[in-house]
């Protein structure tokens, strides 16, 4: 068969390299289709020289610039099945894939951005396959996408500064068009539980290598961190007040969010924050690993804060897999890169920040309610708590509980059995062939059945 992967964004990588691997791991013809149209960041923009190597073969790699380009491929090159991490990005691109019975059909490999926002019901229609974490990942998206928000808006709008402009459009959209019962009834019935095909790529990791190419200790703990991705995500004051390079910076903000309040008492900010975790990180004998997203520059406290910066270095595995896979404790800031920490069977530390509300971030995506909420393998703390406990803490405070972990995974991430990725495989083998996703058969637990 031959099975298409259009790369929208070079991070796509990140979660699609596992599932390429297995398709061509099973003697499938398989294509990277690089869009090298629209906008893009620079940083992210698919290429073929940062192209990612895998174990089993090497794709076909093709560039298209627009939706007619793109169609013309479909046409041309005539796949079987196109698997993207989004549902068809347009309307004329939509259309292309209506109908149960299409050729080629639309596999979703979902992340926590495919049904993030109103999904119109046309383009739910045009998804063949669905490729889920676990059955609360089913029961959430539905939830999204019914759930009354106007109660929630209407607090919000009393106090419009405390939030982004994106969050209310987000909330307003899904409040003008909920999903009715045709479209969940074409959702559930193709949607097929195979758990996070981008945590496949924690198995296998060689610690050794990545500490040595990273330059860091053969032995002992690591502290590793996934940088904050708040300062221009929101446009909300909080937000700058979070980031603010300058005290000056930090006041007129924390101002502009609580008024004289805020000059009274300016909430703790990113630097103080990631001071406590580097005396954490000292006290307990360990370097600070920070990760970077593409979009960021680490400032230069950070340089001077962080033992080692890391980047994209990686797709395959990612970057962040690796780090997760040397470290002793993961640390984040509400992302969505937690699940790597839960892949690689360490703990991982939500590290709040002030003015970020997590009922409104519950509501648009209620997949993170719990997340960080499972001590055991999943720890929350305020930026004021953690700056007052981080200095007395140990990595023996967050020690993992197997019954957590597993716990966390039914929930996040599907079976830790590294086989995620041959699951959506083969489900879009068998939809090819002529079976409904529905129809497919699953084990004890509800995800795909590997045996034939």
């Amino acid at each position: 068969m031959k099975f298409v992967f259009p790369i929208l964004r070079m991070n796509w990588y990140r979660v699609m390299a596992t599932t390429i691997d297995a398709a061509l791991a099973a003697g499938h013809e398989v294509e990277c289709w690089h869009s090298v149209g629209g906008s893009h960041w620079a940083s992210n923009r698919p290429c073929r020289e940062r192209q990612p190597r895998f174990r089993h073969g090497t794709p076909a790699t093709v560039d298209w610039d627009s939706d007619a380009a793109f169609l013309r491929l479909l046409d041309e090159r005539r796949p079987d099945a196109v698997f993207s991490l989004c549902v068809p990005w347009s309307d004329e691109v939509a259309r292309r894939f209506r109908g149960t019975e299409t050729r080629p059909f639309w596999t979703a490999l979902t992340t926590n951005d495919t049904f993030l926002g109103a999904v119109p019901p046309e383009r739910v229609a045009a998804l063949g396959l669905i490729a889920l974490r676990s059955r609360h990942e089913e029961d959430c998206l539905v939830d999204d996408h019914v759930a009354d928000v106007r109660p929630l808006l209407a607090r919000m709008e009393t106090a419009p500064a405390c939030h982004g402009a994106q969050q209310f459009q987000w909330l307003r959209d899904l409040a003008a068009r909920p999903w009715r019962a045709e479209t969940i009834d074409h959702f559930r019935a193709h949607a097929v539980r195979t758990g996070y095909p981008l945590l496949d790529s924690a198995c296998g990791i060689d610690e050794t290598e990545v500490r040595r190419r990273w330059e860091l200790p053969a032995t002992g703990p690591i502290v590793g961190c996934l940088a904050s991705p708040y300062g221009a995500v929101l446009d909300a004051p909080w937000e700058k007040a979070f980031v603010a390079g300058s005290l000056p910076g930090r006041l007129y903000w924390n101002w502009r969010w609580r008024g004289a309040a805020g000059l009274r008492a300016p909430a703790p900010d990113e630097r103080q924050v990631m001071r406590a975790l580097k005396r954490f990180a000292e006290r307990n004998g360990a370097p600070l690993v920070v990760k970077m997203r593409h979009t960021q520059d680490a400032a230069p406290w950070m340089r001077a804060l962080a033992d080692r910066i890391v980047g994209e270095e990686s797709y395959y595995p990612h970057s962040a897999v690796e780090l997760a896979a040397i470290s002793a404790a993961m640390f984040g800031f509400f992302t969505t890169g937690a699940p790597e920490a839960l892949a690689a069977g360490r703990p991982f530390v939500n590290l709040g920040i002030p003015g970020y509300n997590r009922e409104v971030w519950e509501r648009l995506a209620s997949m993170f309610v719990g997340m960080f909420d499972r001590p055991g393998i999943a720890w929350d703390f305020t930026a004021a708590d953690w700056i007052r406990r981080a200095p007395a803490s140990s990595l023996a405070d967050f020690a993992v509980d197997p019954g957590a972990r597993r716990a966390q995974a039914d929930r996040y991430a599907g079976p830790l059995d590294g086989r995620h990725s041959e699951r959506v495989v083969r489900a879009a083998e068998r939809v090819a062939a002529g079976a409904r996703p529905s129809e497919l058969p699953c084990d004890a637990d509800g995800y795909l059945e590997l045996a034939p």
